[in-house]
C-alpha cells in the first residue's frame, strides 16, 4: 500500500479557489485521513494526526512586497490627457 494520498479539489488554486471533494488513497478510493472540526472563528479544519512534520515539509509564507505609492497628480494629469 502506498503512502501517499490525494486531496481532491473541483478546480484549481486562485482567486476562486476550488472546493474540496475528498481525500483518495492512490487508487482512487476514498479514505478516512482525519476528522473535521469547527473552530472558534466560524472556519472548518480537518485535522489529520500522525503526520512527520519536518522542516522540509512546512511551508514558507513569502514576505508581502511593500506597497508603492501611487504619484496622485501624475495620474491625475496622465488621465486628463489621455480623455
Amino acid at each position: 500500500m502506498s503512502d501517499e494520498i490525494r486531496v481532491v479539489f473541483d478546480g484549481p488554486p486562485g482567486p476562486d479557489a476550488g472546493r474540496f471533494v475528498e481525500v483518495e488513497n492512490i487508487e482512487g478510493a476514498s479514505i478516512r485521513v482525519g476528522i473535521w472540526h469547527e473552530r472558534d472563528d466560524g472556519l472548518w479544519e480537518l485535522r489529520i494526526s500522525g503526520v512527520d512534520l519536518d522542516e522540509d515539509t512546512r511551508i514558507r509564507r513569502a514576505k508581502k512586497p511593500a506597497k508603492k505609492k501611487v504619484d496622485t497628480v501624475a495620474m491625475t494629469k496622465y488621465l486628463t490627457i489621455a480623455v
